[in-house]
């Protein structure tokens, strides 16, 4: 039996279409546009690190740090994934660039949630879970393996995505690759 992230993989979405997804979802909450913004920044949030539910929400909102002129730093998650030995990971999420619109999407619940201390999505599991799908009619972990699909064909290394994304052992993404020589034709010519 196969993971339900390895189903989904031959669906690879380039990041145009990831971000269409996100810009395309629509909330609906009857006078509650608060609401609206914060599903949006979920689903921008799970599209710009890759990390699984669980570990979005458990940031806080003392872990996003502004110092950067270039990206926005999400410190110190840990990575959930059953470990003897806990691993935390800072995440980016780029101020310039194609994904600037999604991390344009999280900051603007940042800014309206208007907290200074505790959880940057105060929902449940069962809630988030509900969110995605209801919003684009994909599965949990639906934007994590696009990341992951994404960054290892961009830097066709599963040890730098492994380190990136917190996982153990890196052979466990091989499958996210999608490439072929015509990938890197440009490449084998040197």
């Amino acid at each position: 039996m196969t993971k339900r992230g390895v189903n989904d993989i031959h669906e690879y979405y380039e990041l145009a279409a990831i971000i269409d997804i996100v810009n395309k979802s629509k909330p609906v909450y009857l006078y509650e546009p608060r609401k609206e913004k914060r599903d949006k920044a979920l689903l921008a949030f799970l599209a710009l690190t890759g990390m699984r539910i669980s570990e979005v929400l458990s940031v806080t909102h003392e872990q996003l740090c502004f110092d950067m002129d270039d990206f926005i730093e999400v410190r110190n998650v840990k990575i959930k994934k059953r470990r003897k030995e806990p691993i935390y990971k800072d995440f980016p999420l780029p101020l310039e660039g194609q994904l600037k619109p999604l991390t344009d999407m999280v900051l603007d619940w940042y800014m309206l949630s208007n907290k200074k201390t505790g959880p940057l999505f105060d929902i449940s599991r069962n809630r988030a879970w509900q969110i995605i799908s209801g919003l684009t009619g994909k599965w949990c972990h639906f934007f994590r393996s696009q990341r992951i699909s994404y960054l290892v064909n961009k830097f066709r290394s599963t040890v730098m995505v492994a380190d990136l994304q917190g996982i153990k052992a890196p052979q466990t993404i091989a499958h996210y690759y999608k490439g072929g020589w015509k990938h890197v034709k440009e490449q084998l010519k040197e």
